[in-house]
């Protein structure tokens, strides 16, 4: 009981493999056919049931324990169906699917495959292959039938009386074209009697109408012709231009990056150079002005002393006019006693000693203004080296930036300042210096004048003689010191005048470096053109042979990616054709043919993956042919199947005939 549960569900499971397999395979529709194996009338368990694809395939099916078994067929296709048994004949039916267009579902059908022992026919031959008929479609009934006859008999028949059909309907189209012909040239007869019958001037008329209407039928074709031409002009002349202005925009991005990058680096590199520049004018300003400004200190310094010396001088020279004016009137008091005695010789005495000391002040005035000239020369040579050094220092500013000028311009500016401050200190010195002469001259006037008046007492005569002479000196006297005046006054308008052309040639150098500066940046602006202009064609050329380096790489790497795959394709054909023929080097198949009693009998031995397979082809003298799988009868289909199947598992030095 246990035994024949198992072996009922080994077939069920079986039955559901193969099921499942036929029904993968269902595309549009399937026939179920539910089969019965039979031995001599008696149910047949577990059978084995082989079911052969005409197109290519082999499947098994196996009965259950009471001869049952089922199989899905998928539609439009061709089936052979066969059962074996040792000691019965082969029992097959073919089953044809093919059902007409349209028609789809899932149909069943039932079959019987009743063994019989084998018989011997009338020359004494085994017969080991006989047909139970075949499953058809009945487009009458709509369904499949079981038909007892032969079905390629059945499809022969049916083949010659679709030929007839095709036959008879070839016929009835050949009466109905020959009647359509005559119609047609009654049809013209009658047109041409028409046409006769009409009026010349009709027929100009639907002449012209016709040719009017062909004419107007060319034009409009022309016109729509000439319309999609100018439309596909346009289209192509507008996608060119996209073409076009998406070039020329990258080559204006490329342009305006590498006209960027460029500028940043002039702009850059002149940053440089104007710092380093400013920075070394910077410097040499700085020492210029530096050394300008210690030069202009002791220059300062020096007139100082010499202004100190000056004063020093007047007051020594207003000490010893003191003592000159005490020792006057300690003379003019002697010569006043003497007077008294003598006034003709005192007079006379007075008039000598008048005269020495105006020789004496006269010597004294020389000699300060030889001292004042001295130094007032002086100054203006200081005065005209310090003009040659500005002008040293101008010719230098103008190899300098603007800074530097600015800055050489404030050293200028403070270097005028100082001078004109000590020029102002040294004409406030030189006033001072002539006050305190004319305050010599006052006092010694007021010597003379009590002189005078001494003198008066006692000479009148004398008295006015000196007055006279005294008068006189003292004009001289104002007017040498009225010319010191003008002299120091004309020597600081001088200092004044050196400094102003000195700050007007720094303003002039200033200006001319600015022009300078303005006309280099101009120089440099048509430069960065002139670069951004070769920039765009360098780019542009560079972009052209570009894009022809990579038209002339993508098609280099598209051949190459061509030729490697089918180099790729040409090895895995190879390679697969080795490994198939490596895999199937010890397959063989050898083939003999040999004559027995009138009958051909070729033998087919296909030694395949180290399985034997017998095949035999006998050709009968009567003009049967019968093919055996072994032992086992099979069909010419099947036969030739299973040949094509093994020469294809065979290397062609493998096979022997």
């Amino acid at each position: 009981m246990s035994l024949t549960s198992s072996s009922l569900v080994r077939q069920l499971f079986i039955l559901a493999l193969v099921l499942f397999g036929f029904a993968a395979h269902s595309q549009e529709g399937k026939l179920v056919l539910n089969g019965n194996v039979t031995k001599e009338g008696q149910p047949l368990g577990e059978a084995e049931i082989k079911i052969f694809r005409l197109d290519g395939g082999l499947k098994y099916s196996y009965a259950n324990n009471v001869g049952k078994f089922v199989a899905s067929l998928d539609l439009n296709s061709e089936y052979v169906v066969s059962v074996s048994e040792k000691g019965y004949a082969t029992k097959t039916i073919t089953v044809v699917t093919k059902v007409p267009a349209g028609v789809k579902g899932e149909y069943a059908q039932s079959v019987t495959l009743d063994l019989q022992r084998m018989r011997q026919d009338h020359k004494g031959n085994a017969i080991r292959e006989e047909t139970a008929g075949g499953v058809m479609f009945n487009e009458g009934a709509g369904a499949f039938v079981t038909v007892t006859r032969d079905i390629s008999r059945i499809e022969e028949e049916m083949a010659a009386a679709a030929e007839n059909a095709k036959i008879r309907d070839a016929a009835r189209q050949k009466a109905l074209a020959a009647a359509r012909e005559n119609a047609r040239l009654d049809s013209i007869a009658r047109a041409r009697e028409l046409f006769v019958s009409d009026s010349i001037a009709n027929w100009a008329l639907r002449q012209e109408e016709l040719k009017a209407a062909k004419e107007k039928s060319r034009i409009d074709s022309l016109a729509a012709v000439e319309a999609h031409l100018a439309k596909m002009k346009a289209k192509l002349a507008q996608k060119r231009e996209d073409e076009l202005s998406n070039e020329a925009k990258k080559l204006d991005d490329l342009a305006a990056a590498e006209r960027e990058r460029k500028r940043l680096a002039a702009l850059q590199a002149a940053k440089a150079d104007s710092t380093k520049n400013a920075q070394l004018s910077a410097a040499d300003a700085l020492a210029a002005a530096e050394k300008a400004k210690k030069d202009s200190i002791a220059e300062a310094k020096r007139l100082k002393e010499l202004a100190e010396q000056a004063k020093q001088d007047s007051i020594l020279a207003s000490r010893d006019a003191d003592k000159l004016a005490l020792q006057k009137e300690k003379e003019a008091e002697r010569l006043r006693k003497l007077s008294e005695k003598d006034s003709t010789a005192a007079a006379k005495e007075a008039e000598r000693l008048a005269s020495e000391a105006a020789k004496q002040l006269e010597a004294q005035r020389k000699l300060t203004e030889a001292d004042s000239l001295a130094g007032l020369k002086d100054a203006e040579r200081k005065a005209a080296e310090l003009a040659r050094q500005l002008e040293a220092q101008r010719k230098q500013a103008e190899t300098d930036s603007l800074a530097g000028l600015k800055d050489a311009e404030r050293k200028a500016a403070e270097l005028a300042k100082q001078l004109e401050d000590e020029r102002k200190k040294a004409e406030a010195d030189s006033l001072a210096a002539a006050k305190e002469v004319e305050r010599i001259e006052r006092e010694r006037l007021a010597a003379l004048d009590a002189v005078k008046r001494q003198a008066e007492k006692d000479s009148i005569d004398a008295a006015k003689e000196v007055a006279r002479v005294a008068a006189e000196l003292a004009k001289e006297l104002e007017r040498q010191r009225k010319q010191a005046v003008t002299d120091s006054i004309a020597s600081a308008k001088e200092a004044q005048r050196l400094a102003d052309e000195a700050a007007r040639l720094a303003e002039e150098v200033r200006k001319k470096a600015s022009l300078d500066s303005i006309a280099e940046v101009k120089r440099l602006d048509v430069v960065a053109e002139q670069a951004r202009v070769d920039s765009i064609a360098t780019s542009k050329e560079e972009a052209r042979v570009e894009r022809l380096r990579q038209q002339e790489e993508a098609v280099r790497l598209e051949k190459e990616r061509i030729e490697t795959i089918a180099a790729e394709k040409e090895a895995a054909k190879q390679a697969e054709i080795a490994r198939v023929r490596e895999q199937r080097k010890e397959n063989t198949l050898t083939i003999t043919t040999d004559t027995k009693g009138g009958d051909v009998i070729t033998t087919v031995v296909a030694d395949i993956y180290n399985v034997k397979t017998t095949y035999k082809k006998i050709a009968h003298s009567w003009g049967d042919v019968f093919y055996y799988k072994g032992e086992a009868i099979i069909t010419d289909a099947l036969y030739k199947t299973e040949m094509q199947n093994a020469r294809n598992e065979v290397n062609p030095e493998n096979v022997k005939e």
